[in-house]
């Protein structure tokens, strides 16, 4: 913004000259580019090389409060004692380097108050080419600055939580690159968050999830959803664990999505209890069932039980040993179908959790087998019965 010609790689400003008179400093030959100077939108001033401010513009009078007669020929006023060194060596690099740009320094205002500025600043020389002050023009940064600062603090308090929260925290781009997860990761799946960083998401989804994951995540990525699926993760060591995730769209501040992020607990335990319930439900039918079959056999055994101790009170006087003998044989056996519905009713009995009886694996073998023997020698079929010592 401020007119300068370059000579033999010298910078020379024909809009400065430098007089003295009555021992104030006064600039001439400005007039040309007053205009220009007076009208930026940024605080401008001329400061030499010993502190002096030399000029301002109207931008600097409204951010820094001060008039061009309260401030002209004072000895930088607007920097903080405790950068006085700071500032120095700040004109001496200008100096040195002819031009600084994006500087960024902390000024006073009139009333006291501090402000952080960003300075664009050059050399100016005369027609000598020597260096006689610097034009800087500052732009106030504090807000800019106190919102990096709750940025930064928001950002720290956002890791602090997700590092410590219970859960595994992730987010996951839209090529399914993971971009972040959670130091909890460690505790839970065994990996470091190094090793994760920048890695596909397939390294924690087991192969047969894969599909179904991606599947979920574009349906999040193009409806803007909340989904709750559940996946079956890999650990480090191999081992495989079932986890809840929670997938919901990842946002920049614009509103544009730009990945997802989820929360996923450890619901293995829950899944193997979920199981056991299951388990649990149709032993309970099954018990119920096969209770109810063994009730029924058990009234039939005694039906006929019955009816075979009437027919011997019946013919008790006609003293016929085959007729004797056959009915003998329908009491043993109906004593031996009554013995074993009375065993499925106490093995009903443990399936339901009533009681668990300690059984003789063996005998019941033998037992079984003895009730088959006809059948089995009618088919000429041969059992191994070398089954060593059971345990009950």
């Amino acid at each position: 913004l401020i007119i300068n010609f370059r000579k033999d790689n010298k910078m020379i400003s024909s809009t400065f000259q430098k007089t003295s008179l009555s021992g104030k400093k006064i600039w001439r030959g400005k007039s040309q580019i007053d205009f220009l100077v007076q009208n930026l939108p940024d605080p401008f001033a001329i400061i030499d090389f010993n502190g002096y401010i030399l000029d301002i513009n109207l931008a600097f009078e409204k951010v820094y409060g001060w008039k061009k007669k309260e401030i002209i020929q004072k000895y930088i006023p607007i920097v903080p004692p405790r950068l006085t060194t700071e500032f120095f060596a700040f004109l001496n690099e200008i100096k040195q380097n002819e031009k600084i740009s994006g500087y960024e320094t902390t000024r006073i205002c009139r009333d006291r108050s501090e402000i952080i500025v960003s300075i664009d600043a050059f050399l100016l020389i005369n027609q000598k080419g020597e260096p006689i002050a610097i034009g800087e023009i500052s732009r106030n940064i504090t807000h800019l600055k106190k919102k990096e600062v709750i940025n930064k603090k928001f950002q720290e308090r956002w890791k602090s939580l997700t590092h410590n929260a219970s859960h595994l925290i992730i987010t996951v781009d839209k090529q399914g690159k993971i971009t972040f997860v959670n130091q909890r990761i460690k505790q839970l799946l065994g990996y470091n968050v190094e090793e994760i960083i920048n890695s596909s998401l397939s390294t924690l989804i087991i192969e047969e999830d894969l599909e179904t994951v991606k599947k979920n995540l574009i349906e999040v990525l193009t409806e803007d959803k909340i989904k709750s699926c559940v996946y079956r993760l890999r650990k480090k060591n191999s081992s495989i664990v079932t986890y809840a995730i929670d997938w919901s769209s990842l946002k920049e501040p614009s509103g544009k999505i730009e990945g997802v992020v989820g929360i996923g607990r450890d619901i293995t335990r829950e899944k193997e209890e979920e199981a056991e319930i299951i388990q649990s439900q149709r032993l309970e039918a099954l018990a119920d069932l096969v209770g109810g079959i063994a009730h029924h056999f058990n009234n039939l055994m005694t039906i006929i039980l019955l009816q075979a101790q009437l027919i011997e009170e019946e013919i008790k006087e006609i003293k016929d040993e085959a007729i004797e003998k056959r009915l003998k044989s329908i009491r043993e056996s109906c004593f031996q179908g009554k013995k074993k519905v009375d065993q499925i009713l106490q093995f009903v009995e443990g399936l339901s959790g009533k009681e668990f009886l300690m059984i003789n694996v063996n005998r019941v073998i033998k037992e079984a087998l003895s009730d088959v023997s006809v059948q089995l020698e009618a088919k000429a079929i041969q059992v191994n019965t070398e089954w060593g010592d059971l345990p009950p």
